[in-house]
């Protein structure tokens, strides 16, 4: 098994984290579910910005050596394959469905992206991460 990125371990800790903190605060205040505005759009848009990019050293690090598969990782992971692809299939579905696209549905898809691919970043070919963009939604 090649987990490329330690995403095995790192979303199952995490995802284990969240579910025990969820778990201890408990479902939102019906006040909390009528509304769910972010307070600002502009920084919603440059966290996950700052995010997509810090994932370029994330994994362009992973093979500790400057080789095949450290650029693999770079192409798959941060020069847009996986990860755009998965924000355009929701931006494309959210305009068919919806009649016009979400920013907030386009960052969350975006994302998903990063994290689906981490794993096997360096071991997939462009059209693996293509597939595995199409295959979040």
């Amino acid at each position: 098994i090649i987990d490329y990125s330690g995403g095995y371990v790192l979303h199952v800790s995490l995802g284990t984290a969240r579910f025990i903190g969820a778990s201890w605060i408990g479902p939102r205040l019906d006040k909390d579910r009528l509304e769910h505005k972010p307070h600002n759009t502009l920084l919603v848009l440059v966290g996950p910005g700052i995010l997509w990019s810090d994932w370029n050293r994330f994994s362009d690090g992973d093979p500790s050596a400057a080789s095949t598969d450290a650029g693999a990782a770079v192409l798959n992971t941060n020069t847009n394959i996986a990860t755009a692809t998965s924000a355009l299939v929701w931006i494309t579905w959210a305009t068919i469905y919806y009649k016009k696209p979400s920013v907030l549905g386009g960052v969350n898809d975006m994302i998903a992206g990063l994290v689906a691919i981490s794993p096997a970043a360096g071991v997939v070919a462009g059209w693996g991460a293509i597939v595995i963009g199409i295959a979040l939604r």
